[in-house]
């Protein structure tokens, strides 16, 4: 399984992926260099030439099996200005989306907060739907897998039809 990652941070959700599908993680897409420099570590033959998803494309990334990763939250967020993804940060959402169609991974893995799942859950299944793939939403609290806190979060897994 050949995974790709787009907004990468430091690698949370491609480390829990190639665990559970016994997957190698082939390029990362982060644009913040702290994040970058932890991915690197860990993560030393993956690709990360393209830092910006703004300027990833077929053309520049390998194919791959998987594409996963989490989009900027600050306009889902109860704590922010709530403008959805038609704000400037959660917007590029839509990038996702576009490289999603331009390299047609088998399988999709969307993370980002349960608390605004209206804000974005419905519009992307749509979205991935009209790309051809099912999907269904699925809600993780840290609790459930240990952790001292309910953080919750939504992850929207997708498969091609």
């Amino acid at each position: 399984m050949r995974i790709d990652s787009l907004f990468s941070g430091i690698g949370g959700l491609e480390l829990g992926l190639e665990a559970s599908l016994h997957g190698e993680t082939i390029w990362q897409v982060e644009l913040l260099d702290l994040p970058r420099a932890v991915l690197a570590e860990h993560w030393p033959n993956a690709n990360r030439s393209v830092t910006d998803v703004r300027a990833a494309s077929e053309a520049t990334l390998a194919p791959v099996d998987l594409i996963c990763g989490g989009f900027p939250c600050q306009d889902l967020s109860p704590a922010g200005k709530q403008a959805g993804l038609s704000g400037e940060r959660s917007g590029l959402a839509f990038e996702f989306l576009r490289i999603i169609e331009e390299m047609g991974p088998r399988l999709v893995v969307v993370e980002n907060t349960h608390a605004g799942w209206r804000r974005w859950v419905p519009e992307l299944r749509r979205a991935l739907h009209r790309l051809g793939f099912s999907s269904v939403p699925l809600r993780v609290r840290a609790s459930d897998v240990g952790a001292p806190h309910q953080r919750a979060r939504c992850f929207l897994i997708a498969h091609a039809h």
